[in-house]
Formats: C-alpha cells, sequence, structure tokens
C-alpha cells in the first residue's frame, strides 16, 4: 500500500511539471499566438485546461481539444491491435523457446529476443513495405488510410450506428485492409521483446525446487510452462507490459510518419514543421499524461491482482 501512495505521489509532481513545461512552451513562443504572456497567467491556463479549454490552433483555426482527441483515437485504434497480437505472439514464442530450449530453435529464439527494441522501427517499416510489393496477394493493404481520415471528424462517431452488426463489420474490415501493415510493423520488435521479458524472469523460477521437482515428475513441458511458469510470473509482469505500451505508443509515432497515417504523431511533427505553438503544447501535455496515468494504472493493478500483495508477511 505504502508503494501505491508513494506512485500517485509520484505521478501527481510528475503532472504538475508536465504542465509547467506545456505552459512554459506558450509564454516563451515568439509569434505571441497565445494569449499567455507572464508567469502569472498560470492559474487562468490551468483553468483551460481542466474545463478543455485548449483554444484554436493558430494555423488552421480548429479547436485544439477536438483535433487532439481525434487523432488519438487514430493512433490507440493502431496502437491496441499492435499491442494484443505482441503479447499473445510473445507468449507463444516464450512457450516454444521453453520448450526447444536445448534445440537449435531454441537457441536461435534466445539471439532473436536479443534484437527486440535493437531493431529501428522505421527500418522494419521500409522493409515491410517492400516485401508487402511482392506479397500484394497475401495482404490487402491500402495505404491511403482514406477510410481512417475519416474517423478524424468527430461528426463520424455521432453519426455511425453502433448497434448495427453491418456497420461494425465494414468498420472492422476497413480498418484491417489500412492497419495491418502498420500492426505487423509494430508487433515485431515489441513481440520479442515480451519473450525476452518471461524468458528473464522464468530464467530464476527454473532454478526453484518445485520446479524442478514438477519435472521429476514427468509433467509435460506445457503443462511445467503454464501452471508452474507462467501462472508465477504474469502478474508480476504487468508494469513491464504495460511499459512495453507505452514504447509501442511511441514506435507508433514513427510509424506514422514513415506511413503517413493520421495520427497524434503525424499530427504533432506537422504542428512543429509550421510552429504552432498551442497544438505543440497541448500534444505533449496529452501524450506526457497518458504515459503517467497507464504507469499508474500498472501500480495500481499489481497492487489489485499480484498474489504477493495479499500476504503482508511475504513481501517482509
Amino acid at each position: 500500500m505504502a508503494m501505491l501512495i508513494r506512485k500517485v505521489i509520484q505521478t501527481f509532481f510528475s503532472l504538475c511539471f508536465l504542465l509547467l513545461v506545456s505552459f512554459y512552451l506558450l509564454i516563451n513562443d515568439s509569434l505571441h499566438q497565445n494569449a499567455y504572456y507572464y508567469m502569472s497567467d498560470f492559474g487562468r491556463y490551468l483553468i483551460n485546461i481542466i474545463t478543455l479549454n485548449w483554444g484554436n490552433s493558430s494555423i488552421s483555426q480548429a479547436v485544439i481539444f477536438d483535433q487532439i482527441f481525434a487523432y488519438l483515437t487514430n493512433t490507440l485504434i493502431l496502437c491496441i491491435p499492435a499491442f494484443l497480437l505482441s503479447l499473445c505472439v510473445g507468449t507463444l514464442l516464450n512457450l516454444v523457446n521453453f520448450i526447444t530450449r536445448k534445440s537449435l530453435v531454441g537457441k536461435i529464439l534466445d539471439k532473436l529476443s536479443i534484437l527486440g527494441l535493437a531493431l529501428p522501427v522505421f527500418w522494419i517499416a521500409i522493409v515491410v513495405l517492400y516485401l508487402n510489393i511482392y506479397l500484394g496477394s497475401y495482404f490487402v493493404f491500402e495505404n491511403t488510410f482514406d477510410y481512417t481520415r475519416r474517423l478524424i471528424d468527430i461528426n463520424f462517431w455521432s453519426q455511425f450506428d453502433f448497434y448495427s452488426l453491418t456497420n461494425i463489420k465494414s468498420l472492422l474490415f476497413n480498418l484491417y485492409k489500412e492497419l495491418n501493415i502498420a500492426v505487423v510493423i509494430l508487433t515485431i520488435p515489441l513481440s520479442l521483446e515480451i519473450m525476452k521479458l518471461f524468458n528473464e524472469k522464468m530464467e530464476s523460477l527454473l532454478k526453484k525446487d518445485f520446479v524442478k521437482t514438477a519435472q521429476s515428475r514427468g509433467y509435460s513441458r506445457i503443462s511445467v510452462w503454464y501452471n508452474y511458469l507462467f501462472n508465477n510470473t504474469f502478474f508480476s509482469l504487468i508494469p513491464e507490459i504495460l511499459r512495453q505500451f507505452l514504447l509501442l505508443f511511441s514506435f507508433s509515432i514513427i510509424t506514422e510518419n514513415v506511413l503517413n497515417y493520421p495520427g497524434l504523431g503525424s499530427y504533432l511533427t506537422s504542428a512543429i514543421s509550421v510552429s504552432d505553438t498551442a497544438v505543440i503544447s497541448s500534444t505533449i501535455l496529452v501524450i506526457g499524461s497518458f504515459v503517467l496515468l497507464i504507469d499508474l494504472l500498472g501500480a495500481v493493478l499489481v497492487f489489485l491482482v499480484d498474489p504477493k500483495n495479499k500476504k503482508g508477511w511475504f513481501n517482509e
């Protein structure tokens, strides 16, 4: 409980610092496009942030909050499937690695797990797009993102019929056509990193007596992996797994610019290119707050579901 309270306090002060950084960008705007000029305006700025009155873009005059919400939605539409797929693939690779750990396949997987974060995402994007030219008959891919760009319009969601199965099927199919390559690009490095996390955590468990006993009794490797390794590893890795989601979130910003995908990363890049300080400040605030809240969510989930927190004497 004390650790969770410390995490909440740390998140609060980090958020305060993030607000100051965002406000500092506004008052130091050389073009004076904003209504904030002095540090004494911070109270008014804070009230506007809380009331979601973030102003308008100095270039397009669009409402900043509506734009950021729409682009963030698009980024999450890309990140969430990639994260879930990475978690499934990474877990499966860990199982295969455990079953074949003394064979050539296991050794190859060990080497690949080291490459996880060492693989530049933009290189992966270029290679996958290049391969897609020759494998186009196997993938249905549209890189214009015309349908995804429609999701930015807030009127699309207000008119969308969520009770119509036909509309939902059409939405999912169109998203698949436009996102399958982007999801594959993000899945490759994250799957290897998740496999590496499980490998490192399970390595210490393999030396425990209860695992050796299960193996000596002739339990199958899949049974040993699931009942004695995975179940004793997954909950303690929740914070690390959620941090991998944040890593994926940052990877998506790079991928969006490579593929010209209409997400928060490309929105921030375009704002920087035209020196739209109001958009830059608000986008940085949203990205930083999102990272802090996901990190806090990981601490809360561990506190709620990790069996080690159920026994106070265990941690002592």
